[in-house]
């Protein structure tokens, strides 16, 4: 069992980062493949429909691929790695993102919100987004209500690109779990598939 009081997830902060040092806090298996805890990471996990980040661990003169992120239910970040050889306990780390991979994931979940508040407006909240999932440079969204006609998905279209051309800033904000499911009881079953 991993005793960690926490992990560091620079990613919360900092989606841009693309390197960091770390320690490596523990060698797992994580659903029988080698995987790797460190106490602070820029490695996503997969989740919300997005795959878990990829990259390399670097440690002396040592590369090791990481293949996958994932985390588990106390929320354990878990790099599976190609081998564990060469890492120990304690070894200092560098840790560096496949920018190739992230970057596009990253950008698409992002224009996902933007279509799916679009969609929203456009049939006056008569639709729900379900689940996303992505995979490579495709994915499918699932939408909860009756499915609209091919006019209205143009029109959600055109305003979420409009809105993507203005380039605006986007805030990223952290509520709590907590408050969510109090306030938007229509979450419950996308929290129940969190946890």
């Amino acid at each position: 069992m991993i005793r960690l009081k926490k992990i560091i997830k620079l990613y919360e902060n900092d989606s841009y980062l693309r390197e960091c040092s770390a320690d490596v806090v523990s060698i797992e298996d994580f659903n029988g493949q080698p995987a790797v805890v460190l106490n602070r990471t820029v490695f996503h996990p997969q989740g919300g429909g997005q795959p878990g980040d990829r990259g390399i661990i670097v440690c002396d003169d040592r590369q090791v691929d990481v293949l996958d992120t994932r985390r588990d239910e106390d929320g354990i970040v878990y790099h599976i790695v190609s081998s564990t050889d060469g890492l120990q306990e304690g070894s200092d780390v560098m840790c560096q993102l496949d920018w190739g991979f992230r970057y596009p994931h990253m950008v698409s979940h992002t224009a996902e919100h933007v279509l799916f508040r679009s969609l929203y407006l456009e049939t006056d909240g008569a639709i729900s987004v379900e689940k996303i999932r992505l995979s490579g440079f495709g994915g499918k969204i699932f939408i909860g209500g009756e499915i609209p006609d091919f006019d209205t998905i143009y029109r959600a279209l055109m305003r979420a690109n409009n809105i993507i051309r203005e380039n605006r800033v986007v805030n990223i904000i952290f509520v709590p779990k907590e408050h969510v499911k109090k306030k938007y009881p229509d979450f419950q079953r996308a929290f129940a598939e969190l946890e």
